[in-house]
């Protein structure tokens, strides 16, 4: 559920500072379709692979919130230079994304490394902290 929850959260941030189309398509390190998004003015809503909607994110100033399905709050991330501090829903803090040219290192809230993203040839494409590949982000 974190990693899920990660994932979420570091996906919402790329595709906003990438300025990229309204719907993505997500898919496993085999490339098999694992979920999808997409945006409704200023809401990102999260699919399963199914259609079933999992969550949504919804952007206020420099900060964004993330619901559940039932429309509870589950965290928010905002950004302050060009790192996104991620946090709960109680407001502590759960990790952070700093980009640097096309990659993002993401980290916990230790700043051990957790893993990355980097855009190739138009996909995003996400690695662990071992650098192994864990899945893809495309249009």
């Amino acid at each position: 559920m974190k990693k899920l929850i990660t994932l979420i959260l570091s996906l919402l941030i790329l595709i906003s500072t990438l300025s990229v189309a309204s719907a993505k398509t997500f898919r496993d390190k085999y490339g098999n379709r694992t979920g999808s998004t997409s945006v409704e003015g200023k809401t990102t809503i999260f699919r399963d692979k199914y259609g079933n909607r999992k969550g949504s994110a919804t952007v206020e100033g420099k900060t964004t919130i993330f619901r559940d399905k039932y429309g509870n709050r589950k965290g928010s991330a905002s950004v302050e230079g060009k790192t996104t501090i991620f946090r709960d829903k109680y407001g502590n803090r759960k990790g952070s994304a700093t980009v640097e040219g096309k990659t993002t290192t993401f980290r916990d809230k230790y700043g051990n490394r957790t893993g990355s993203a980097t855009i190739e040839g138009g996909k995003i494409i996400y690695r662990d902290k071992y650098g192994n590949r864990t899945g893809s982000v495309s249009e």
